[in-house]
């Protein structure tokens, strides 16, 4: 019979917590602190809390939450008291409005690992069997790339296979772009700004690709004027036209 009868003496509280719009709180403290400093409390779970097992005397009841003002209030229990009492939280004015910092990323000043940059300085001191410079002869001469066959495209680079190579120029997957023993390729020199190879340690950004990224991106071309040029060597002809579309706005560069 004791235990039944201790049972009976402890009280309870249970209720509901919303903001000033209704809208139920979860994760509100609830506690009730005791005249001797006993603490007894639980967090509401989608506004509704219970704290059970509440002895008989008097209690300062706490309600409080990250960015609301907090309730305090003095509560009394009986024997067996059960009690309901629910909460309306007000947001804390005093809280400063959330502040956005944005800025712009600073460039990262490190190389990534396995990364070439390539410029038309850069082919210019590469010997080519032919007289125009061209991206091949930077990738056939750059290390841990196997050339094999006389097939466009055939590329070994870091042990990977060619179809897991990818070519882009200016965004768009290129298919096949070498040719003649891979020393030519569809990026001549006279059209290339910069090019980034990455010969590992790329991005998700470039898919699935798990040898060798060749990122081409090409310049603009003469906004003013009319320009062109060919060229003949015994492997290779190239014809060159820069034409304006709109003066000092667009152009057209074919090669």
């Amino acid at each position: 019979m004791m235990p039944n009868m201790v049972v009976a003496q402890v009280g309870s509280i249970r209720g509901r917590v919303v903001d000033d719009e209704g809208l139920p709180l979860g994760g509100v403290n609830v506690v009730l602190r005791a005249e001797d400093g006993r603490l007894i409390g639980t967090a509401t779970d989608e506004g509704f809390y219970v704290l059970s097992r509440v002895l008989p005397g008097v209690y300062e009841l706490s309600v409080s939450f990250v960015g609301f003002v907090t309730i305090t209030d003095t509560i009394s229990f009986s024997f067996g008291e059960a009690k309901t009492k629910n909460f309306t939280l007000l947001e804390d004015e005093s809280v400063i409005e959330t502040v956005v910092i944005e800025s712009e990323r600073a460039a990262n000043a490190e190389r990534p690992a396995g990364l070439s940059i390539v410029t038309p300085r850069t082919l210019n001191n590469i010997p080519t069997p032919g007289l125009s410079r061209d991206l091949a002869g930077a990738l056939t001469r750059s290390g841990g790339v196997v050339t094999l066959g006389d097939r466009g495209g055939q590329l070994y680079i870091r042990g990977g296979a060619p179809m897991q190579n990818l070519f882009l120029i200016d965004g768009m997957r290129i298919l096949q772009p070498m040719h003649i023993l891979n020393q030519f390729s569809v990026f001549p020199a006279d059209i290339l700004s910069y090019a980034d190879i990455y010969a590992g340690g790329f991005g998700a950004y470039y898919g699935g690709r798990v040898a060798a990224v060749v990122d081409v991106n090409t310049r603009n071309g003469n906004k003013k004027r009319f320009e062109g040029s060919a060229s003949v060597s015994p492997f290779i002809g190239a014809v060159k036209a820069e034409i304006p579309i709109v003066d000092d706005r667009a152009s057209l560069i074919l090669s």
